[in-house]
């Protein structure tokens, strides 16, 4: 199951495919996301999207969002919390952690896809905080 300490989950290009279950983290503080993705060898190109929910309760949850300055009009607006891997080649494994910090939540679910049609790579999840 993603979120475990050793397990690895083939991915699909879809996140409903690629879901945790939701973890209660009321009260956490400095929540960290361990990401360990490895395309299947032989492919290239391959991109890893990540997003992050969050919510009041553990069953009702919203996608966590940021927000940006765009270039072209000096305005600010909220974008999807998503981090990605881009290019990742087939046989090799990316190791990265991501900082969520401290977030006012109760229920909190990490969900990932990747680019592509077949072939899928795995990914490995630990999310650690502080209670």
């Amino acid at each position: 199951m993603l979120g475990g300490t050793s397990t690895s989950e083939t991915l699909t290009a879809d996140y409903a495919d690629n879901t945790t279950g939701v973890v209660n983290v009321e009260g956490a503080r400095d929540i960290m996301l361990y990401v360990t993705y490895a395309p299947k060898t032989g492919e290239t190109n391959r991109v890893l999207y990540m997003q992050v929910e969050t919510g009041p309760t553990t069953s009702d949850l919203y996608l966590l969002t940021l927000e940006e300055d765009t270039a072209t009009s000096g305005t600010t607006e909220n974008k999807t919390y998503t981090r990605s891997y881009t290019g990742a080649v087939g046989g090799t494994s990316y190791a990265r952690s991501f900082s969520l910090g401290d977030i006012i939540a109760v229920g909190l679910r990490i969900s990932f896809k990747e680019s592509g049609t077949a072939d899928f790579g795995t990914v490995k999840l630990r999310i650690l905080y502080n209670a």
